[in-house]
């Protein structure tokens, strides 16, 4: 194999090297939030079979690409965390190859330079050092495949050449980054904003090429819209928010990400999440315009791009309508859980970045290239920006070690960062440091008054410390502000039990595995209260039930076999 020039093997070498340097210190991490409920207790990605319930139903949420890879993971290596993680940097590392490659194909100058400093800026640090953010990795390699296959299409009809095969393989690639990540569904608009850029004679005649991708990013948010409100529970007050709310969280988020861009300062996991106060009532302004400045800023911006007529200027306002379309869905128009935390994240603007650095750079270059006087300068600037962000996103990663270091990091930066102060809380709780626990979740529940899963957290503490009768008002209180909240209705149930109250706490494990069929720790507790009841049968049942759906967890198997060969043996429900 001959390579046409040394930038076609040089610059993959150097973007291959500085991902994997600048994120090395994920290579030494564990798991955090959320790999729990993506993969490492994930009943789907833990069962055998699970991978049919994967494709077949909603309980995969909404990417099972993604969750194929974890159940490949899990059941090829099992929890060592290493592989996850390096597998989430190499993905990395190939979504900025690709990215690479897409400059060069669109004749971007800088190409491998804008690569370079994307893939290692410190906004991507919570993608590459977060096992859960394989979301982002995988759908970012489909998204430049999708695009470089795409331009391959418009190039082949351009040239007369066959283009149906490519064609359909493009498709195939979008489809495989939907279901990958389907923040991914902005991508049909880039594609509309290529053929105008790139042949607007043509660009008419060519544009149904567009229509089955709209089709699929269509029924994906669609499907993605439903799941945050019905399944993640992304409704109640905390997105209650009026459309000129919505507006003003637009505005500032487009603002926010271009700050941290182009001038990266104190990242953070959770970071505040902005006062929305009531704008209007009764006609009355009570509010000054200053929120709306973020939007009205956004909106002159695109006014003045659009009456330019150079081409450079007509380039940059493409640019600006790419970076906005890929911002798109997390502007805040539509419910996402995790704005009930904060309104923007790094990993959001994760594709989206790669518009503002592309852009960038390619005016950059080519102007100082243009004055020889400032090359030097130039050639000076290249290994210090490189170097201060490689700098940047090393020391970044180390936050991202364990739960304990990371919300740490994150309450020490966020003190008002409710999520924190219960997570941490949590996880003394799972080290069996139950009376360290509760300051932490006490200030969670001060910060945030119905946090469901602070009160959860808080009994859950009490009843492994034994005192039952002061663990159930806190679940009382979690139910009160979350009915269908499945791990407290298991764990109000085992409390009562403990108290004697068998025949009341039955009926509320009971609900829980109506709401959670797939949780074999359910199952389990429940046939520990069946058999309590002396409802034998029954109980025998729902320990194979919990054996049936975590076959690795010998405890269940040798629960139902005490019960079968020893009936009325105690054995005691654990809270979850």
């Amino acid at each position: 194999m001959k390579f046409a020039s040394r930038e076609d093997w040089l610059v993959p070498v150097l973007i291959v090297l500085a991902v994997f340097l600048t994120f090395s210190p994920a290579f030494h991490a564990g798991f955090m939030w959320d790999d729990d409920d993506h993969f490492t207790h994930n009943p789907l990605v833990m069962a055998p079979d699970g991978i049919v319930a994967i494709w077949t139903s909603a309980k995969a949420i909404y990417y099972p690409l993604t969750l194929t890879t974890w159940w490949t993971l899990r059941h090829t290596i099992g929890l060592w965390p290493l592989p996850y993680h390096l597998l989430n940097v190499a993905l990395h590392a190939a979504t900025a190859l690709l990215f690479w490659m897409l400059l060069r194909r669109m004749e971007v100058p800088g190409a491998w330079l804008a690569a370079i400093l994307w893939a290692i800026h410190p906004l991507q640090v919570e993608t590459a050092a977060w096992a859960t953010e394989l979301k982002n990795t995988q759908s970012g390699v489909f998204f430049f495949i999708t695009l470089i296959l795409f331009l391959s299409v418009t190039r082949r009809l351009a040239d007369g050449r066959a283009w149906r095969g490519t064609y359909a393989l493009t498709l195939a690639a979008f489809f495989a980054a939907l279901a990958s990540k389907p923040s991914t569904v902005p991508l049909p608009g880039l594609l509309v904003l290529w053929l105008w850029h790139h042949d607007r004679v043509r660009f008419w005649p060519r544009l149904p090429l567009t229509i089955p991708f709209f089709v699929l990013g269509l029924a994906s948010a669609a499907w993605t819209v439903w799941e945050q409100r019905f399944h993640s529970n992304a409704q109640g007050p905390e997105w209650d928010q009026s459309f000129a709310d919505r507006l003003v969280v637009c505005g500032r988020a487009v603002w926010f990400y271009l700050a941290s861009i182009f001038v990266p300062g104190q990242n953070i996991f959770i970071y505040p999440r902005w006062n929305l106060p009531m704008l209007w009532q009764d006609g009355i302004l009570h509010t000054p315009m200053q929120p709306f400045l973020w939007l009205v800023g956004t909106l002159t911006a695109l006014v003045v791009l659009w009456r330019g007529r150079a081409g450079r200027v007509q380039n940059i306002l493409l640019a600006a309508l790419a970076f906005l379309g890929l911002l798109f869905p997390v502007l805040g128009f539509f419910n996402i859980y995790f704005t009930r935390f904060s309104f923007v994240a790094d990993h959001f603007a994760y594709l989206a970045s790669t518009v503002p650095i592309a852009a960038t750079v390619a005016v950059l270059v080519p102007w100082m290239a243009a004055r020889p006087a400032l090359r030097p300068i130039g050639l000076g600037m290249i290994p210090a920006a490189v170097i201060f962000l490689g700098a940047k996103s090393f020391i970044l990663c180390k936050n991202y070690q364990n739960e304990t270091v990371m919300w740490t990091w994150t309450t020490t930066q966020n003190p008002n960062a409710w999520i924190g102060w219960n997570n941490l809380g949590h996880e003394l709780i799972e080290v069996n440091r139950e009376a360290d626990a509760i300051p932490h979740l006490r200030k969670a529940l001060t910060l945030k008054n119905d946090y469901e899963e602070a009160y959860n957290n808080m009994g859950r503490a009490l009843l492994r410390l034994g005192e039952q009768a002061r663990a159930i008002p806190y679940f009382e209180r979690a139910l009160r502000y979350r009915p269908a909240y499945a791990d407290a209705l298991s764990n109000m149930g085992v409390a009562l039990a403990e108290t004697g109250a068998l025949v009341e706490g039955e009926p509320y494990l009971a609900r829980a595995i109506a709401l959670n069929p797939v949780d074999p720790d359910l199952h389990a507790n429940h046939g520990t209260v069946l058999a309590g009841l002396g409802r034998v049968s029954e109980a025998l049942v729902a320990y194979r039930r919990a054996s049936a759906l975590a076959p690795e967890n010998a405890d269940y198997a040798a629960r139902a076999s005490l019960l079968a060969d020893a009936l009325g043996t105690t054995i005691r429900p654990r809270p979850r």
